[in-house]
């Protein structure tokens, strides 16, 4: 993996999407829009400004939990490697390394 593939967007919108259907909120506080740039030399920088959510502290565990058991456990990260593999973002063989990266998690 290299600055040219970054789940963040993959990442935010699965967790985003959890915490809208779970009103999380409700639990945790709510969540708030920031400016994030890019520095220069990342290839997304010309997409700057990104205006992501931040989340309250006290979700934190819970965010690592469901990162753990439905992000990386429940194939939304290897679907995304091999997504970014199909479009020749990545080789397949850097998408097998970064996926076995995460075998004690995948199997934990």
């Amino acid at each position: 993996m290299d600055d040219g593939i970054i789940p963040d967007i993959s990442v935010g919108k699965a967790w985003g999407a959890r915490w809208t259907d779970q009103c999380l909120e409700r639990t945790f506080g709510e969540r708030q829009k920031y400016v994030h740039n890019y520095p220069d030399y990342f290839p997304q920088s010309v997409s700057n400004p990104q205006h992501p959510w931040c989340y309250p502290d006290e979700a934190l565990a819970y965010f690592r939990n469901w990162f753990q058991t439905e992000y990386v456990r429940g194939g939304k990260f290897q679907n995304y490697l091999e997504s970014q593999a199909r479009q020749s973002k990545i080789t397949t063989e850097t998408a097998k390394l970064a996926i076995e990266s995460y075998r004690p998690i995948l199997i934990g």
